[in-house]
């Protein structure tokens, strides 16, 4: 069976999702080892613990899908031969998102 060009990210985003969630989960130590890791693999997330100070329901569900969200995008963008300038886009929103979790801290998740 082959696979066309919109599935192989998919694929692969839903296969790494458990794995980086692991992870983050690890790195975080049940709240007593950093969050480094889960603010650079799941930014939206942390950032969301800024404003409302602990990891809510509609942003689990969020980290949960975040990286299929990414798959699917480049999945859709791999049809159109515009694979490349998604990604960037993509790794750009990603690392500003990163950037802004470093910036806005959280007491409970620093």
């Amino acid at each position: 069976m082959r696979l066309t060009a919109f599935w192989k990210p998919v694929i692969i985003s839903v296969i790494l999702t458990p794995v980086f969630l692991f992870i983050a989960v690890i790195s975080g130590g049940a709240g007593h080892g950093n969050y480094f890791l889960a603010k650079v693999l799941f930014p939206f997330t942390m950032l969301s613990t800024y404003i409302f100070h602990s990891i809510t329901g509609p942003f689990l569900l969020f980290t949960i899908i975040q990286f299929p969200i990414y798959g699917i995008a480049i999945g859709r963008a791999r049809r159109r031969e515009r694979r490349g300038l998604t990604t960037i886009w993509l790794i750009s929103i990603h690392v500003i998102a990163v950037l802004a979790g470093f910036l806005f801290v959280d007491q409970n998740f620093s």
